[in-house]
């Protein structure tokens, strides 16, 4: 497993310490602050099965979907903490929100694992990119020249209704144990509108299918085998971006604990609002 210390100076880590700090700080206010303006759009989130456009734009205008975007692409490249209350945050005035900037920072993760040149495609190309993903390999591959072509029916794809590129699981190409992570533009890609539970409506985590999708070999990253990224291969040639050699177990399941937190605080506080001068069943106490 890659290691995640570095040779850098206390006086460099001292500092990069105070960015992540001051950076947290303030996209935590910047998400408080849209807060009305999100809780205001969740009933349309909610009928309409996607965020409303101007959320889209509001969250993108504040960078708030390239919390783990690199750096070298105009990224936050927060550290895992930090995404924890930023997306709690969001999620305490909109759940939907939440989640999909959650996921976001999650799919844009594993997107910084893969070549150079498949990074360049997809946040060279535009900084604001966004990408939804699915790791289950559900999936048929075959070799091409210069790649695969892929055959895929793939659930559930938060946040796809905005989504730019996908991360989508598939079998090894030359049929031995384990998975690959595909990167495909989503104009490539078919939206089956499949997803409709309460509470989570705006999520849009509909079935993606794609069928007889070419992918370069540069947008195939070994995933669940002994050479991929599940087991640790997860150091890029960017040495000083210690974010992405973090283990990819910790991060997948870290990347959904702030919506979660933020879901549970709003729940108390709508239940607590509720229950003032209520009286406890079977007794006479009033509070």
């Amino acid at each position: 497993m890659a290691s995640a210390t570095t040779n850098e100076a206390p006086s460099s880590r001292s500092s990069d310490q105070h960015r992540l700090c001051t950076l947290r700080e303030s996209l935590v206010a910047e998400a408080r602050t849209i807060g009305p303006m999100l809780a205001n759009h969740a009933e349309f989130a909610d009928k309409e099965l996607r965020l409303a456009d101007p959320v889209i734009d509001e969250l993108t205008g504040r960078r708030l979907f390239r919390l783990w975007q690199p750096r070298r692409y105009d990224g936050l490249e927060i550290d895992v903490s930090s995404q924890i209350e930023i997306t709690a945050e969001l999620a305490t005035h909109c759940p939907s929100a939440g989640w999909v900037t959650a996921l976001y920072a999650a799919c844009s993760f594993f997107a910084s694992l893969y070549s150079s040149e498949a990074q360049d495609e997809v946040f060279g190309a535009d900084p604001d990119a966004r990408v939804c993903g699915v790791l289950a390999p559900s999936a048929t591959v075959r070799k091409v020249s210069g790649g695969i072509k892929v055959d895929g029916i793939w659930a559930y794809a938060s946040g796809s209704e905005h989504a730019t590129w996908a991360t989508l699981g598939a079998p090894l190409a030359d049929g031995t144990d384990g998975t690959t992570l595909l990167l495909i533009p989503m104009g490539e890609l078919n939206i089956e509108r499949t997803w409709d539970p309460t509470g989570m409506r705006g999520t849009a985590s509909n079935t993606l299918r794609g069928e007889d999708v070419f992918v370069p070999e540069h947008r195939v990253l070994p995933f669940f085998c002994a050479n991929g990224a599940i087991a640790g291969r997860t150091e890029t040639e960017h040495k000083d971006e210690a974010l992405f050699r973090t283990p990819l177990g910790g991060i997948a399941s870290a990347c959904i604990i702030g919506p979660l937190l933020g879901m549970a605080k709003a729940a108390l506080a709508y239940t607590l609002e509720r229950v003032v001068d209520r009286p406890v069943a079977y007794t006479f106490a009033m509070d």
